[in-house]
């Protein structure tokens, strides 16, 4: 086990030493980094996709609101009701209605989660065509959209974001 560490600390040292040597003597690579969540979300574009969307989906939001008022209020009068029979019609209508519902819901999620798809596809086309752009005017040698944690000097997210309000 002592030996197992020994030698992996001797192979860090050694990595650390060969990279800060060749950092003096050669073009070191330079890196970046792009928040994606923020291009979908800070961008005109997607602004407008999502204002688009909402607008498009408002009806069936609407609609599913209302159904699902319903089934809160066939509830209220299923707790309220001391007729076995009258229950059970109230049970089978709350059944049924609660079935539409979730169906509709269901429905209503995956156009939504579809449509919304493939509408920032094309707004990911063009994030990275502008990614692209910035690192060959740049000299960027690698550029990543996914980090633990990102010092502030290697973020491009804003020029990507300059760049796709043009």
């Amino acid at each position: 086990m002592k030996t197992s560490l020994w030698c992996k600390t001797i192979s860090v040292f050694t990595l650390c030493f060969v990279f800060s040597s060749s950092y003096a003597e050669c073009d070191c690579p330079k890196f970046a980094f792009v928040n994606t969540e923020r291009i979908y979300s800070e961008t005109q574009q997607a602004m407008q996709i999502n204002t688009n969307l909402e607008k498009e989906f408002a009806g069936r939001r609407n609609i599913l609101e209302n159904m699902r008022k319903e089934v809160v209020d066939l509830q209220k009068q299923f707790a309220n009701d001391k007729s076995a029979q009258h229950r059970d019609q109230l049970l089978q209508q709350l059944n049924l209605l609660q079935q539409r519902y979730l169906e509709s819901q269901r429905h209503f999620e995956e156009d939504y989660s579809l449509r919304r798809i493939a509408e920032f596809s094309s707004l990911q086309q063009r994030a990275n065509r502008a990614i692209a752009d910035i690192s060959k005017r740049d000299g960027y040698d690698w550029i990543s959209d996914n980090a633990v944690l990102v010092d502030k000097k290697y973020d491009i997210t804003d020029k990507v974001i300059d760049m796709l309000n043009k």
